[in-house]
């Protein structure tokens, strides 16, 4: 899995839901619906969420641990072999910027 140089914009909390991923940041709020995710795409120390019919990709740096946490929920609910029950997952995540994303 590459390696990702990551440029830091906003530090906080990913939250993972059976609906949503959301990102609350100190200064920034994301709020991506499940079914507006196109893609996602893994780093050892990341990941990124491709929006539908977006070209702008939302990049996370997150602890290399939660990377196949985040990966693996976030793919089970956007290809609907998610959960059946009530879903919430919370990551220590940095926003950053995806036009400084280095591999």
């Amino acid at each position: 899995m590459p390696v990702a140089q990551f440029k830091h914009v906003d530090s906080g909390i990913l939250l993972i839901t059976n609906g949503r991923v959301v990102f609350q940041g100190q200064s920034d709020r994301l709020d991506i619906p499940l079914a507006e995710i196109g893609g996602v795409s893994s780093y050892s120390n990341g990941f990124q969420i491709q929006i539908s019919g977006e070209s702008k990709r939302q990049v996370f740096s997150v602890d290399p641990l939660d990377v196949r946490i985040a990966m693996t929920l976030i793919s089970r609910l956007v290809t609907g072999m998610g959960l059946q029950t009530s879903l919430f997952s919370q990551i220590s995540a940095h926003l950053c910027s995806s036009a400084a994303l280095v591999t």
